[in-house]
C-alpha cells in the first residue's frame, strides 16, 4: 500500500469514518479496521519490538500527518482566540503589517530556545515573519497500540495536537512575560499582587481593552482556576462604594458561580479555559501556569502573530524499551510573534494554586 492510500485510511479512522465491504456471502473483504491491525502488526512484533524500522516510520509519519490534516478545525479556533494564526507553504515569505497608529518599538519573536527581540522604527509599517525551528514531543504505548489500534491511533493523534497547542500556548506566555519586563505592555494592563482586586481588573485593565477595541467583549485565556478565582471575587465586588459589598451578586451569578463546571464571564470580559489536565498520578503537575492569563482586546487587532510553515514533520521516533513506548519528536517551522502589546493584558495572582 502506497503512503497516499495509508494517509486516507489515517484519516478515516481519526474522523470515526471507516468503511467494511462485504462479499455477496457475507463475508468481510475490505476492512480499515483490519488494515490499521495489519499497519501495527507490520510495525510491531506481539513482543512490541520494532518488526520493520521503514515501516515504523511510516507509522509515525502517518500520526502526524493525521494530525496535520484532520485535526486542524480543533487547533483553529483556539489559536484565533489569541492571535492571528494562519498556514503558508514551508518557504513561502510572510510580510506583517504594522498598524499605522500602533506604536511599537519591539517585535517579539519566540524560538525554539527563548526570545528574540527586533526593534521596529517609528515610520515601521511591515515586519517579515521569522521562520523558526520548534520542537516538542510526544510518546503513545506500544502495548496500546497494539491491542487496541483503532482507539490508539486517534489517541495518539490528539496527543499531537493537544502538546501541539500547548507549546505554542507555552511561547506566547513566554513572549508575554518578556513583553511586561520590557515594558510593551501598558501598565493599567498588567495585574500582578497576591490576591488580584477584582475592581483593578475592571477599572485598569477591562476598561482599557474595551476602550481599545471600541467596546467589543475582550476574551481571557487562563487557567480555570485564575477565572474561579476572579469570579467569586466579583460576588464582594462593590463597584468602588463603600458598604456595598455583594452588589453585583445576582440570581445568575450566584448560580454560575456554585454549579457551573466553566466560567464564562469575568465582569463584561468573555472568559476561556485551558485545557490543562493533571500530568501525574498524584494530581499535582499540569503542563500550564494555573495562576497567570491574557486578555485579548476584542476586534480585528490581534497582537499576537502565528504562522505556521508547512507541516509538522517527525524529527524522531525512538522506543523506549524499558517504557515501552515510542517518544516522538516533532518538528514545526512556526513564527509566534508580539507586535501589538496595547492590544492585551496580562494578570498574575500568586494566591492562586493548584
Amino acid at each position: 500500500m502506497d503512503f497516499a492510500k495509508i494517509s486516507e485510511l489515517g484519516k478515516r479512522i481519526y474522523s470515526n469514518k471507516m468503511i467494511e465491504k462485504k462479499d455477496e456471502k457475507g463475508n468481510i473483504k475490505l476492512s480499515d479496521s483490519e488494515a490499521i491491525k495489519n499497519l501495527v502488526d507490520q510495525t510491531f512484533t506481539s513482543d512490541g519490538e520494532i518488526r520493520n524500522l521503514e515501516q515504523f516510520r511510516i507509522f509515525n509519519r502517518l500520526i502526524v500527518e493525521t494530525s496535520n490534516t484532520e485535526a486542524k478545525p480543533r487547533i483553529q479556533p483556539i489559536l484565533d482566540l489569541i492571535g492571528e494564526y494562519k498556514t503558508v507553504g514551508r518557504y513561502d515569505k510572510v510580510i506583517y503589517k504594522v498598524p499605522k497608529k500602533a506604536k511599537i518599538s519591539m517585535a517579539l519573536t519566540a524560538t525554539g530556545s527563548g526570545v528574540d527581540f527586533t526593534r521596529i522604527s517609528p515610520g515601521q509599517r511591515k515586519e517579515p515573519a521569522k521562520a523558526e525551528k520548534h520542537q516538542f514531543g510526544v510518546y503513545y504505548n506500544i502495548d496500546e497500540m497494539i491491542s487496541d489500534p483503532v482507539n490508539e491511533f486517534r489517541n495518539a493523534v490528539n496527543y499531537v495536537v493537544d502538546y501541539k497547542v500547548k507549546y505554542i500556548f507555552n511561547k506566547i506566555m513566554s513572549l508575554t512575560s518578556k513583553a511586561v519586563t520590557a515594558g510593551d505592555i501598558p501598565t493599567n494592563q498588567v495585574l500582578e499582587a497576591a490576591g488580584v482586586d477584582i475592581m483593578d481588573f475592571r477599572n485598569k485593565l477591562e476598561n482599557s481593552l474595551l476602550r481599545y477595541g471600541r467596546g467589543v467583549r475582550p476574551v481571557m485565556v487562563a487557567d480555570r482556576n485564575l477565572i474561579d478565582s476572579l469570579a467569586v471575587k466579583q460576588a464582594t465586588a462593590n463597584l468602588g462604594v463603600s458598604g456595598k459589598e455583594g452588589m453585583l451578586l445576582t440570581d445568575e451569578l450566584k448560580d454560575s458561580i456554585l454549579r457551573d463546571v466553566e466560567i464564562t464571564k469575568i465582569m463584561r470580559t468573555t472568559a476561556i479555559p485551558t485545557d490543562n489536565p493533571f500530568t501525574d498520578d498524584d494530581n499535582s503537575q499540569v503542563d500550564l501556569p494555573v495562576n497567570e492569563g491574557l486578555v485579548i482586546a476584542g476586534g480585528d487587532k490581534s497582537p499576537f502573530k502565528i504562522t505556521e510553515f508547512g507541516e509538522m514533520r517527525v524529527a524522531q521516533g525512538l522506543p523506549d524499551i524499558e517504557d515501552e513506548r515510542v517518544n516522538m519528536k516533532i518538528d514545526i517551522k512556526m513564527d509566534i510573534s508580539l507586535l501589538l502589546g496595547q492590544a492585551m493584558g496580562y494578570v498574575k495572582d500568586t494566591s492562586v494554586t493548584l
